[in-house]
C-alpha cells in the first residue's frame, strides 16, 4: 500500500513539474504571419498559405526545434521589430521569424510545330507556364530584439498547357493553383533549410550514392535528351516532399573543413568545399533521388551536406569548375 502510495505522489509530482525546452536542448521558435508584398489579387490567400507551408516545413525540418505558430503573433498590426519580441517572451520562445512573400510571377514560353508543303509554317504546340516566388525571413532574437539572420528563398514550378485544350476548365485552373502552391512550398523548403542551418547548424544529406554505368558500346545515334544533360550518377537526399522538395530542386553537395574566426574570435562557421551539383528528378514523402549533373562524382561520400541553390547558382558553378579536386582539406579539420 506504501509503495502504491509512492508511485502515486511520484505520479503526480512529476506530472506538474514545468518542463524546460532548453534542458532538453530544443530551440523553441515562434512564426508570425507572413506578409505579402506582392500586390497580388489573392494577397490575403497567399499570406496564409505561406505561413501555413513555411510552418509545417519548418515544424518537420528537425527534431531539434519546436514550433509555435501563436494567435498573439497575428494580432499585431505593427511591424516594429520589438512588438513581435515581446510576443516571443509571453508565449516562451527564444526566436520569433518574420517573413514576406517578395515575389510571385509568371512566365510563358512555347514549343512549336512545323507543318505545310510549300512553305513552312510553325504554330504553337505547347505553352509552358512557370511561376517563380521569392521569400525574405529574418529571425528575431527574443532576448535582445535583434534581427540576428535574415535570408531568402527561391522556388520555381512549372505545367504545361496543350493548346489544343487551351480552353479554361476547373482542370486548368486547379493546374495553375497546384503549380502556384508548389512554387511557394520550393521557395519556404530553400528559406527553412537556411533557417535550420543557421540555428543549428544541420543541413540536409546524401544518403546513397550510384555512380552511371557507361555503356559498352557508343550509339552512333545522338540523343538531343541526354545531351541536354549529362549524369554523372545519381544521389539519395534525405529530404521530400514533406520538407517541400519537387523536381528541378538544385543541390550542392559539400563537405565541411575549418572553422573560420573573425578579427574578434566570432566564429564565422566551417569553411565549404563543394564536391558536385546535383538536380533532383524524383522526390519521395521522405527522401529524394538527384542527378549529378556536374562536379567530381568520386569525391561524393555518403553523410556529405547539401545545399538547396538556384538553376542560376548550379549553372555558374559548374561554368567555374568550382570543385575540390581532392578531398584532402577535409584532413585540416
Amino acid at each position: 500500500m506504501k509503495k502504491f502510495s509512492f508511485t502515486l505522489l511520484l505520479f503526480f509530482f512529476l506530472e506538474f513539474i514545468p518542463f524546460s525546452y532548453s534542458d532538453a536542448g530544443q530551440i523553441r521558435i515562434g512564426i508570425a504571419d507572413f506578409t505579402d508584398r506582392t500586390s497580388g489579387t489573392y494577397s490575403y490567400s497567399n499570406s496564409k498559405e505561406i505561413t501555413d507551408t513555411f510552418y509545417k516545413i519548418l515544424a518537420s525540418a528537425s527534431d531539434n526545434i519546436e514550433v509555435i505558430s501563436s494567435k498573439s503573433f497575428q494580432a499585431l498590426n505593427g511591424v516594429k521589430v520589438e512588438n513581435f519580441a515581446n510576443a516571443g517572451k509571453s508565449t516562451g520562445c527564444q526566436y520569433v521569424i518574420l517573413g514576406a512573400l517578395m515575389k510571385l510571377d509568371i512566365d510563358t514560353s512555347h514549343t512549336y510545330s512545323k507543318s505545310g508543303f510549300l512553305i513552312e509554317v510553325s504554330t504553337i504546340k505547347d505553352t509552358i507556364y512557370t511561376y517563380t516566388a521569392t521569400l525574405d525571413v529574418r529571425i528575431i532574437e527574443v532576448n535582445t530584439g535583434k534581427i540576428i539572420f535574415s535570408s531568402s528563398g527561391t522556388g520555381k514550378a512549372s505545367f504545361l498547357q496543350d493548346m489544343k485544350k487551351a480552353a479554361t476548365t476547373q482542370k486548368t485552373v486547379d493546374e495553375y493553383q497546384k503549380t502556384r502552391a508548389k512554387a511557394l512550398s520550393a521557395a519556404s523548403s530553400m528559406a527553412v533549410e537556411k533557417v535550420c542551418a543557421f540555428l543549428t547548424g544541420e543541413y540536409p544529406q546524401i544518403s546513397s550514392i550510384k555512380a552511371n554505368i557507361p555503356p559498352a558500346k557508343k550509339s552512333k545515334r545522338k540523343n538531343k535528351k541526354t545531351e541536354e544533360t549529362t549524369s554523372l550518377g545519381t544521389v539519395t537526399i534525405n529530404r521530400g516532399t514533406l520538407s517541400g522538395i519537387n523536381e528541378k530542386t538544385f543541390y550542392k553537395i559539400f563537405f565541411e573543413g575549418e572553422e573560420v574566426f573573425d578579427f574578434s574570435g566570432n566564429s564565422l562557421g566551417h569553411e565549404k568545399f563543394n564536391v558536385a551539383v546535383a538536380e533532383v528528378k524524383d522526390s519521395k514523402t521522405d527522401y529524394s533521388t538527384a542527378s549529378v549533373t556536374g562536379g567530381i562524382f568520386g569525391n561524393i561520400r555518403e553523410g556529405d551536406k547539401v545545399e538547396q541553390i538556384t538553376e542560376e547558382e548550379a549553372q555558374s558553378i559548374i561554368a567555374r569548375n568550382d570543385f575540390v579536386k581532392n578531398r584532402i582539406a577535409e584532413f585540416l579539420k
